[in-house]
């Protein structure tokens, strides 16, 4: 089993409570959470990233347990090597591409410089998206397709096991998307990472195979009821 997911997470507002509750049980190295906004899409790889804790379940992935509530295993975030991409790229717009793109690999805090031992590995990832002239701007000098190579490129330097996009392709115009998602789709068949892919777009379902887990409800009920 490569996916093999059974959380829940109860998340309370002001007026609301929302349940989360999810299972994916897959044996295929892609998979897509597919529904509209609001379903708890997002919160599930939050989840499986460590940015966010759920109340019960188990998380793990090709067989490793990430998160177990009943035998208290809960890896923190840094040792998930989890790859995630959320929609907006968030490229710190105060670092170079060369800076961002290195940026998980610093160890020392010192996220402003690149150490001579990490520069070769930067410059592989940037030479491998095309986008090593542009190692000395910054976010907000390139396009959305650049941006996404660059975070890309930061996502993939540290080796992850699995690789979280969260509707990735939703900023780029159509023809683009078009563009992005085959060389997405081309990357994790040739680096053979486990993705999980989040979307509410039916053409992002037409380009890859993979498992498809709906998202249709929106599980929030007044919190009178709690």
């Amino acid at each position: 089993m490569i996916f093999d997911i059974n959380i829940q997470k109860k998340l309370v507002s002001a007026s609301r409570t929302f349940m989360l509750d999810t299972q994916v049980c897959s044996h295929q190295d892609q998979v897509i959470l597919f529904g509209p906004s609001g379903v708890g899409k997002s919160l599930t790889i939050k989840c499986i990233a460590g940015l966010l804790t759920p109340d019960s379940g188990g998380i793990k992935i090709k067989n490793r347990v990430l998160f177990d509530k009943e035998k208290n295993i809960n890896i923190v975030p840094q040792e998930r090597h989890v790859g995630y991409i959320l929609q907006n790229y968030a490229l710190f717009p105060h670092l170079t591409i060369e800076q961002n793109v290195g940026f998980g690999l610093n160890r020392k805090g010192l996220f402003n410089t690149v150490s001579r031992d990490n520069r070769e590995n930067i410059y592989h990832w940037l030479d491998r998206f095309q986008i090593t002239d542009l190692a000395r701007q910054y976010p907000g000098q390139l396009s959305g397709g650049q941006q996404q190579r660059v975070a890309l490129a930061r996502a993939l330097i540290i080796e992850p096991e699995i690789l979280l996009l969260d509707e990735p392709f939703a900023a780029l115009d159509k023809k683009l998307r078009i563009h992005m998602r085959e060389e997405v789709k081309e990357l994790q068949e040739e680096l053979k990472i486990p993705l999980m892919l989040i979307t509410h777009d039916e053409e992002d379902i037409k380009a890859f195979s993979a498992d498809l887990i709906e998202f249709t409800s929106l599980k929030q009920v007044p919190k009178e009821s709690f």
